[in-house]
């Protein structure tokens, strides 16, 4: 017996030895495997990374149980990912690494499977405490037991709501203050066209409107001041092209630097209006060109935003760690202005509005002032300063050095960094009509798009979906 389950622990510790030491992010790839999942699931860089890891451990887990393991949604995000790029999972990873098939069992639905599901993914939290002797980490690994939605990877519509409820705790207090201000002998006179020297209708609304238009501006100045710091976090950060160009215009402005930069050193060329490659783009080229040469290579170049998103991944964390543009915390704050702002207007229209139908008033104008109050406080919220101030100071110095150099003439090494600041519209009065029209032709120029996925083989294949499951388990089971 002792025997047996040395065997297993040797087992085991092979196998987790092979899976440690297996990277699923590529040299050679473009767009490596980790920043593909942090784009496609909204996460971070850093956290794609952690769950990378928990995702091999719960390959680990489910070959060694003997009783398969079920994932939580995070891991079973990475999984479906893994899966979809078929030669690398079948025939690298299965084949090589695992050396035995490893099959995705897709959850059929109904409260019986549901069961299962939790009682599975409760043994998985235990094999995991058992093989590596620590508590799986909940970020990714979420309690069952645990009050609140356990989804790591929320749909846009469920995170809306996630953000709009943080928004509304934390406006009670604003909005209980505005309240007990109402209550203040001589406010009647503000939401109670009755009561002597009321602001009547009229009067009113022209109040209430100056005081939307000041707050929505006020709102915005204030987005603007708390958007990260005022200096970089690094004093001695040096900006390329592409770093002043994701600045400047974000990932579209990087394709449009990046494709400069390869018409300048004679990577592509223009013939009847499309890029062709005429050499193969350096293997330690950034992302950004590698990806455009790798698309030039299968035929006309038309690049969406959500690729070009991903291969500028690197250079967005590089401009992030530094301060230059804002994270998920200064994004927050700015979010939550509009509503601290605007809300308390919005409560007051409110109230002027049931003491109007009580007392017979014409609310029609005002009803329409409760429908467009709750769009002006949307519009300023979505608002996402693309840069902090620290980002915005850096990029004028840039800009205040490129303008006393002067316009680059056409062919010069400096028009890379131009179209960095400037964009295509800098081309003017070039002589490069053809390239600047070929820029504007890229879908991600001109539209957002999207991306998709294809798959082929030398042998027989099938896929398949997985269901929602029970609590933190992702809703599908390994073994």
């Amino acid at each position: 017996m002792k025997s047996s389950e040395a065997e297993r622990q040797a087992a085991f510790t092979r196998l987790w030895t092979r899976l440690e030491t297996y990277d699923l992010d590529k040299p050679d790839d473009v767009i490596p495997f980790s920043t593909k999942l942090a784009a496609e699931c909204g996460w971070s860089y850093e956290k794609a990374r952690r769950v990378v890891f928990e995702y091999k451990r719960f390959v680990a887990i489910a070959l060694s149980s003997g009783h398969g393991a079920c994932p939580s949604r995070a891991v079973d995000e990475a999984w479906h990912l893994h899966l979809i790029d078929t030669r690398r999972y079948w025939g690298e990873f299965c084949r090589e690494v695992l050396q035995r098939e490893f099959h995705h069992e897709p959850g059929r639905g109904g409260t019986a499977e549901d069961l299962r599901f939790d009682r599975l993914y409760r043994q998985t939290l235990d094999d995991y405490r058992r093989f590596f002797g620590e508590e799986p980490p909940t970020e990714i690994w979420p309690d069952p037991d645990a009050p609140g939605p356990v989804d790591l990877t929320p749909s846009g519509r469920q995170a809306l709501l996630a953000r709009l409820q943080e928004l509304l705790k934390r406006a009670v207090k604003p909005l209980a203050f505005l309240a007990l201000l109402l209550a203040v002998p001589g406010c009647a006179a503000i939401y109670d066209s009755s009561s002597p020297g009321a602001l009547q209708g009229p009067a009113f609304l022209m109040l209430y409107v100056v005081l939307l238009a000041g707050a929505f501006m006020l709102s915005r100045a204030l987005q603007d001041r708390v958007n990260g710091p005022a200096m970089p976090k690094d004093a001695g950060v040096l900006l390329g092209p592409y770093h002043v160009a994701y600045l400047a215009g974000g990932a579209n402005r990087v394709l449009e630097t990046a494709l400069m930069q390869l018409y300048l050193d004679g990577t592509i060329a223009m013939q009847s209006d499309e890029a062709v490659l005429l050499r193969p783009v350096p293997r330690q080229a950034p992302a950004v060109e590698r990806l455009i040469g790798d698309k030039l290579a299968e035929g006309p170049l038309r690049m969406g935003t959500t690729t070009i998103e991903i291969a500028v991944e690197p250079i967005r964390r590089d401009l992030l760690a530094a301060g230059l543009v804002p994270g998920p915390d200064e994004l927050a704050r700015t979010q939550q202005i509009p509503l601290l702002l605007i809300g308390p207007l919005l409560l007051l229209a409110l109230i002027r509005f049931f003491f109007g139908i009580g007392h017979g008033r014409p609310i029609a104008l005002l009803a329409f002032c409760l429908v467009v109050t709750p769009v002006v406080i949307a519009v300023a919220a979505m608002r996402q300063p693309p840069r902090t101030r620290a980002g915005g100071k850096l990029l004028r110095q840039v800009e205040r050095t490129l303008q006393a150099r002067g316009k680059p003439a056409a062919g010069s090494p400096g028009l890379t960094e131009w179209v960095a600041l400037h964009g295509h519209v800098g081309l003017a009065g070039l002589g490069l009509s053809a390239f600047s029209l070929f820029l504007t032709s890229q879908p991600a120029l001109a539209a957002k798009a999207g991306g998709g996925s294809c798959g082929g083989g030398d042998g027989d294949g099938g896929g398949g979906g997985c269901g929602g499951g029970g609590c933190g388990g992702g809703g599908g089971c390994g073994g």
